[in-house]
């Protein structure tokens, strides 16, 4: 509960919030941040900051491994792009409807991008509660993010489509992605694993312009080249088969954690698992 002096604060705060709003604070110009971070910073190195070529920053001053992730250089290939060259007036489709996927849709439009496209291949959800997903259960709900929200913005309707997949890239006479064939899916139940998979509906195929194509796609199981070279046992889901709250996998000496283990979920349960993972290994190891 609140005490009268915080709901007066809420009150006032409540009151001020549409004036408070109309003003919207001066941004620091990278000049000034260079004084402060030279002035306050004892590890400060200028060589160590580089200018950002794209995006909403474009001309200002980042941390050099910073830069490099926003300029998505690969530390692997080694490719050189000239980014003062990027053409971002292209088709974009984004395979997922993930975090990830509105990620990539918030960032192809203010990049630039003539259109974009939104692929997901689950249902489209309720837009409130069905009697089946009561409170206090998590909401199964329709979500729209920024992503989806700056595509109606811009482009005037919700970029997703629902239950629809790719089956094929179609090139350009330069050997370039430029549309893609895709078609729409069904729910259907597997008779020999009971599992509801998305099936293609058959006559509904079309093709659809993309010159840029984004896969956020979400984590589909354990990859059978591993799970085959170690012989474990996976669940219904493909995940590798545990006791319950147990690390240690059907095969003595083999551990497992994190997606391959839970399934789908958040770095900070990887972590977790991880720590539990090895106190198991150590317990196994030494016996007590």
């Amino acid at each position: 509960m609140f005490t009268p002096e915080m709901m007066e604060s809420v009150k006032r705060v409540e009151a001020t919030r549409a004036e408070r709003m109309k003003t919207e604070p001066r941004r620091m110009t990278a000049e000034e941040k260079d004084t402060l971070l030279k002035e306050f910073h004892p590890d400060y190195r200028e060589e160590a900051f580089k200018e950002i070529k794209i995006g909403p920053n474009k001309g200002q001053k980042a941390p050099e491994e910073l830069v490099h992730l926003l300029h998505s250089n690969s530390r692997l290939l080694g490719e050189k792009i000239d980014l003062s060259k990027v053409d971002y007036d292209v088709d974009v489709l984004v395979i997922g409807g993930g975090d990830t996927g509105n990620d990539c849709v918030g960032t192809a439009i203010r990049l630039g991008a003539r259109s974009v496209t939104q692929l997901e291949m689950m249902p489209k959800p309720p837009e409130g509660r069905t009697a089946g997903n009561p409170w206090p259960e998590w909401p199964k709900v329709l979500k729209t993010d920024y992503g989806q929200e700056e595509a109606i913005a811009v482009f005037g309707k919700d970029p997703r489509i629902y239950q629809t997949t790719v089956t094929e890239f179609l090139k350009d006479e330069k050997g370039n992605v430029a549309k893609a064939r895709i078609v729409s899916l069904e729910p259907k139940k597997d008779k020999k694993t009971g599992r509801m998979n998305m099936v293609p509906v058959e006559g509904t195929q079309k093709v659809v312009e993309a010159q840029l194509v984004l896969i956020a796609a979400g984590f589909l199981g354990s990859q059978p080249y591993v799970t085959d070279a170690f012989q474990v046992e996976l669940d219904p889901r493909t995940n590798v088969r545990t006791e319950p709250g147990a690390y240690q996998t059907s095969v003595p000496g083999v551990f497992t954690c994190g997606d391959m283990h839970r399934g789908q979920s958040l770095v900070v349960w990887a972590i977790t698992e991880g720590r539990k993972a090895a106190e198991a290994v150590d317990h196994d190891l030494m016996g007590y």
